[in-house]
């Protein structure tokens, strides 16, 4: 515990000339008396402070525990048992107006005394008797007397205090839970009792208040992560009118905020009671579909087709440019042409910001089956060439041929056949060609490979 005290010892009537009245005392126990003396009461704690000597005692100043001696001021003495600690000093109290008194018992049980800042006496161990004591119920006291002198002598800003302390922070009604914080974080809200004890027992507690905690600081809701278009604003509003803004990132101190960049977005929100509250959003900026082109695989009469280079989309939507439709496929598709002919191939690509189409032709020359000769004694060879390749035709067979690359693209035409024709291919690039030899009503496709 913590005893402080202003002093005074002062303005004596120096009758028998001896300077001074007989004392001052600050008792500390269970069994204080209504009458004691200069030498205070009771068998428990005793700070003395004696201004005339009368022998066996003497002036000065003494920490007693113990003594038994009633009112009686013969047994507090310098060499008492029950005496902890005896200074001759006077000259820090005696004849002086509120001099600070600090007597201070740690949990240990060690006593410390300064007088106007000057230590007294450190570290004085006090008795077992004392610290296993339960102190509820003790009294705290001051007493003077005068012999044949006399002094005014009196006491005032007195200030008692545990050292230490436990406390609870509890539910309202709840049974305490102590320890030895005092700062309680992270609180919910809701209403709570706060408690204090000097030995975190019930029996020496006393709950001090009940708080409601409620939370005032502003709510920030921006909303939740969102995609924009390329091109389209949003607005941002930490509403809570009144309050105080900052958007970090920026020297905006608006309640509303337009963004057209992606980007986190936070904003910190003063309300004006002091609160603080938080609001964040990331926005993301979409652009519309695009694509390059469409790349085409020819497998006559089967076709594939593959969107190169899409970006952004979300979903294909195939036109054949023979009536024929797909919708939410994917980026590559094979499709069957079961008629000839020049064909619109084209596929949209959709998001929610916006469509791109992309188109490419592909002349269908045949929906036959390249393996398939329907002009009977045809032949061509070599095959796969280099240079050249050499078209047989049965004799007095007229024909004429065509060749069109995978894409579908025609790449030449031979007006007429005889019935051994040489044809050069040292030209074309090497891969895979397809020739179309007519002769009246009938067509024979060849697959045509060029090294």
């Amino acid at each position: 515990m913590s005893v402080s005290f202003k002093m005074t010892a002062d303005q004596p009537i120096n009758t028998w000339g001896t300077g001074g009245a007989d004392g001052i005392t600050y008792s500390f126990g269970d069994d204080l008396a209504a009458n004691a003396n200069q030498n205070g009461s009771g068998s428990k704690l005793r700070l003395v402070f004696d201004a005339a000597g009368n022998s066996p005692n003497e002036v000065g100043i003494y920490l007693v525990y113990g003594n038994t001696g009633g009112v009686s001021g013969t047994s507090v003495t310098p060499t008492a048992g029950t005496t902890l600690f005896y200074t001759p000093n006077v000259n820090s109290w005696k004849l002086k107006t509120d001099v600070q008194v600090v007597l201070t018992i740690s949990p240990a049980g060690k006593a410390s005394l300064t007088i106007d800042g000057e230590t007294i006496f450190s570290n004085i161990q006090m008795p077992a008797a004392y610290i296993d004591a339960t102190t509820t119920g003790w009294k705290h006291a001051f007493s003077a007397a005068t012999g044949g002198d006399a002094m005014r002598q009196a006491v005032s800003d007195i200030h008692m205090k545990a050292l230490y302390q436990e406390y609870a922070f509890v539910a309202e009604n709840a049974t305490p839970v102590w320890g030895t914080v005092s700062t309680f974080t992270n609180v919910q809200p809701g209403t709570y009792d706060i408690w204090i004890s000097s030995n975190g027992s019930t029996s020496c507690a006393k709950k001090i208040e009940t708080v409601e905690v409620v939370n005032t600081n502003p709510s920030v809701l921006l909303g939740n992560d969102t995609t924009i278009c390329e091109g389209e604003s949003l607005t941002l509003d930490a509403g809570n009118p009144g309050a105080s803004y900052v958007w970090s990132g920026s020297q905006l101190t608006t309640q509303t905020r337009v963004v057209t960049q992606a980007g986190p977005y936070v904003v910190n929100v003063t309300a004006p009671n002091g609160c603080v509250g938080i609001g964040s959003i990331n926005v993301s900026v979409m652009d519309a579909p695009t694509a390059s082109s469409i790349y085409v695989q020819n497998n006559m009469p089967t076709y594939t087709f593959t969107v190169l280079n899409p970006q952004n989309a979300d979903q294909y939507s195939w036109d054949f440019g023979d009536g024929t439709t797909l919708a939410n496929a994917p980026g590559t598709v094979t499709h069957e042409f079961t008629t000839t002919g020049p064909k619109m191939v084209s596929v949209t690509l959709t998001n929610e910001c916006g469509t791109e189409t992309v188109i490419a032709t592909v002349v269908v020359t045949s929906t036959a089956d390249v393996a398939t000769n329907t002009i009977e004694g045809l032949n061509v060879y070599p095959n796969p060439a280099n240079d050249y390749v050499v078209v047989e035709l049965p004799a007095a067979t007229q024909a004429a041929g065509s060749v069109y690359n995978m894409a579908g693209a025609l790449i030449r035409t031979i007006d007429s056949f005889t019935a051994k024709t040489t044809v050069s291919v040292s030209d074309l690039t090497p891969g895979v060609y397809f020739l179309h030899v007519q002769s009246d009503d009938k067509t024979s496709v060849i697959k045509l490979v060029v090294e």
